[in-house]
């Protein structure tokens, strides 16, 4: 049997991922979080991955409300 890895992500190294998926399709941060918090998931198949990052946040998340 293959042993799975698990990872423990900070808050700051999420957002950091999350910005540089979105740069690599074009949009910046701001504007995931913009999307991911109104369910609008504009551009979902460039930005799946970085969707998939913002569900590892809390709902309540000040980036959330920032954004």
């Amino acid at each position: 049997m293959i042993a799975a890895a698990s990872y423990e992500l900070t808050r700051d190294e999420v957002l950091s991922l999350i910005d540089s998926k979105a740069r690599a399709a074009g949009h910046d941060l701001r504007f995931v979080l913009q999307q991911y918090a109104q369910g609008a998931l504009t551009d979902f198949g460039t930005l799946a991955e970085a969707y998939a990052l913002c569900d590892l946040l809390e709902g309540d998340d000040t980036a959330f409300q920032a954004a």
